[in-house]
Order: C-alpha cells, then structure tokens, then sequence
C-alpha cells in the first residue's frame, strides 16, 4: 500500500478533508543511512514520522538505532502504553528515596531506561553536567525543607519568631 492511499484511508476514517495546498505544504528532506538507504522526514525532532523511501512507496522507518551517512545516531523508540505508564510509576516511586542522595538521578536514569529496554549510551553524556544540577537539585531541596519545617512550627506555636528573627 502507498502511503498516499495510507493516508486517504486514515482521512475518510477520521472524517478529515485537506486541500491539496495543505498537502503539498510540507516539505520533507531526505537524507541517508550509512548502508545507503534513502529516508524521509518532516524533521528528526522526538515524534517526527520517519519514512524509508522506496521506488514507489514510503514505509515508516521501524524501531531501532540507526547511523546516518554523516555519522549522527538516529533512534527510533515505539514504547506501548503499558511502557509509558512503566516509566511514570518508576519514576514517582525512585523520586520518593532519592532526592537526598547524590547523583542518584543517573542511577534512577539508567534503571528507568533499562527497564524498558531502551539504551544507555546517553548517560555518559548527561554525567557531564549532571554534578552541576545536582547540586542546584540539593539546594532547592534543602530550602524547601526549611521553610515546610518553619511553616510546621509556625503552626504548632513552637516557632520562637525572636531567635528565628535574629538569624534572618
């Protein structure tokens, strides 16, 4: 099937009517792998569709890494609903026990990662500034700490507001 009759097909489904202007207004480069595959796409940001290009078709590009012919990795994740909702759980339990141990963010990075089968080429790359902002993580950590703890004793009349005063 080619991909314009794909297309036709998924705008009779939805009920969608495009002019051919509209149509026509995309322009999509093309570039190619490093085994001389043609490809096609609107742009290589997360989310872009990704097209092989054949003689007469287009067919989506399938999940998986690929080296492009200049040398850059282009990597295309398909994850399942149920692999989304990995990640968000992941995430919120691993951010409970974490937040005052340090570096613990490319710990939680590389398990979250791993545990959809995705690669952790990339890590190595984020430990290079991920002192940086860990330590901006730490202090936003410690001064919301103590103001809750300030608001606590407030609240519990057991802020003594004149030695509280004094330090300020």
């Amino acid at each position: 099937m080619k991909a314009s009759e794909m297309i036709e097909k998924i705008k009779d489904l939805l009920g969608i009517e495009l002019s051919s202007q509209e149509a026509e207004a995309i322009e999509l480069a093309q570039t190619t792998l490093e085994n001389g595959t043609i490809i096609e796409y609107e742009s290589l940001e997360a989310g872009s569709p990704v097209f092989i290009v054949t003689e007469d078709e287009k067919i989506a590009l399938p999940a998986g890494e690929y080296t492009l012919e200049d040398g850059r990795i282009l990597l295309v994740v398909d994850l399942s609903l149920i692999q989304y909702g990995q990640i968000i759980l992941l995430a919120m339990v691993t951010s409970i026990g974490t937040a005052a141990v340090p570096s613990a963010g490319t710990v939680t990075l590389a398990l979250i990662l791993g545990s959809v089968g995705l690669p952790l080429d990339a890590i190595g790359l984020i430990l290079a500034v991920d002192r940086i902002l860990d330590m901006i993580r730490t202090a936003v950590n410690v001064c919301g700490d103590a103001a809750v703890s300030c608001i606590v004793a407030r609240s519990e009349s057991e802020l003594e507001e004149k030695t509280f005063n004094k330090l300020g």
